[in-house]
């Protein structure tokens, strides 16, 4: 009896020790703000979509996304107002994208979303949809924003992860 007992003792702590492992791995991956996939999980991804890309030919697009005037709604409505717009720019681009596609923030008011196996044309026509559909969300919140997107579509893929977003958010800026 003794044994059983510590038996079911062990087999619950270790039970309870592997749920707050799992929880712990999730927190590590996720934005805390928005549930969207950090920086860290998005680059990890980046690099295997990259890889996949070497071995298969199958070109893909990175979008890179920056919330215009997000400093103003910190300063005029306060950063729950802030909080509400990233929660709102990361449900339209989940909603908008397509089931195989990552959505991340990267850091402050920029986010990414690759387009796993997406060509050029595809790629374009997905990122202006993504775009108008953000634009849309954005202005029924009422809040003074806008949003800046470049997208780069590697036929060959890049060196790194790094190098492909570097890529995209120089595009974002011209």
């Amino acid at each position: 009896l003794v044994r059983l007992a510590f038996f079911a003792i062990i087999t619950l702590l270790l039970s309870t020790l592997q749920a707050a492992l799992h929880q712990a791995q999730e927190l590590s991956r996720t934005d805390p703000v928005t549930g969207a996939l950090n920086t860290r999980a998005f680059t990890e991804l980046l690099q295997a979509e990259i890889e996949r890309s070497r071995r298969t030919g199958r070109p893909f697009t990175l979008a890179y996304c920056d919330v215009d005037n997000f400093k103003a709604v910190n300063d005029r409505y306060g950063h729950q107002a802030g909080d509400e717009v990233l929660k709102a720019v990361v449900c339209a681009l989940q909603e908008h994208s397509r089931a195989n596609d990552i959505v991340a923030r990267l850091g402050g008011d920029e986010f990414a979303v690759l387009l796993i196996e997406t060509e050029a044309s595809a790629g374009r026509a997905i990122v202006e949809r993504l775009r108008q559909d953000l634009l849309d969300k954005l202005r029924s919140g009422g809040r003074p924003v806008t949003v800046s997107m470049g997208a780069v579509t590697f036929e060959q893929p890049p060196a790194s992860a790094n190098e492909a977003i570097r890529r995209a958010d120089e595009l974002m800026y011209e």
